[in-house]
């Protein structure tokens, strides 16, 4: 399993996790051409070459002449996402939208008659989460938009 794994850390990267991610997120079978169009590659046969990578690796399976993501592996930073709804999001926004729900209802529902220090404590700490859950989703967005940017082949 580590061989696999370090096959996979080595070979997935640049195109290949290109390819990879939009057969991950389409969840259907696409063509070569499709790929080519959709991802601006220069010729079909580039795409065919990732292609092989894929299906060597075990991630991806030709059907007919169309081909599919078999198997969802999480490295590098795809460690830090959940596949939802064909959209990839940050594990982060998770909890993010967790601690601002909280935030909301423990101001909206804990108004005291008084403004205590545990008040203020507590408002502090959940402000503090919520921040830091917001701040790091963000960052991870933007490392991945800049990964797959560096990714493109035009």
């Amino acid at each position: 399993m580590s061989d696999l794994l370090s096959r996979e850390d080595y070979n997935l990267y640049g195109k290949t996790l290109l390819i990879y991610l939009y057969l991950l997120l389409v969840r259907k079978p696409t063509g070569i051409r499709e790929l080519q169009k959709k991802l601006n590659f220069s010729s079909p046969s580039v795409v065919h070459y990732h292609l092989n990578k894929l299906i060597n690796l075990g991630l991806v399976k030709q059907v007919s002449s169309k081909y599919i993501a078999q198997k969802i592996i999480k490295i590098g930073i795809l460690k830090q996402f959940l596949i939802i709804k064909s959209k990839l999001v940050p594990r982060y926004f998770l909890y993010a939208a967790f601690f601002t729900t909280i935030l909301i209802a423990y101001i909206v529902l804990l108004r005291p008659n008084e403004l205590t220090r545990a008040y203020f404590l507590g408002l502090t700490a959940i402000i503090f989460a919520t921040v830091i859950s917001w701040i790091e989703s963000y960052l991870l967005w933007k490392e991945l938009n800049k990964m797959l940017q560096e990714t493109k082949p035009y």
